[in-house]
């Protein structure tokens, strides 16, 4: 249940500062001579809010779950293991006429 309750406050703190964010740009809105919101207004402008609000919760969760469980560790080419193994046909030549000499 701890998850849950997390969860839930979570997506109430986002509420409030939906909520907020509305209010605060419908007043900006009538201090600039705007006309007052419609609901289609009022509607708009909390889904822009909210759903901003969320893809930055979510890509911030996704950055630092990357940089925890190590997927912003440098890649490695697996053909460049590939030929430390297995040399190139000239490179084994010169190994060859080393050996010999």
């Amino acid at each position: 249940m701890p998850g849950v309750r997390r969860l839930l406050l979570n997506l109430l703190i986002v509420a409030v500062i939906t909520t907020a964010a509305v209010f605060g740009v419908a007043q900006l809105w009538r201090l600039i001579g705007g006309d007052s919101l419609t609901l289609h207004g009022w509607i708009a402008v909390s889904l822009g809010v909210f759903f901003t609000v969320g893809m930055a919760w979510g890509l911030m969760g996704l950055a630092f779950r990357s940089s925890r469980d190590g997927f912003d560790q440098r890649a490695v080419d697996l053909s460049d293991l590939n030929i430390a193994r297995h040399p190139p046909a000239a490179d084994a030549e010169q190994t060859r006429d080393t050996a010999r000499s």
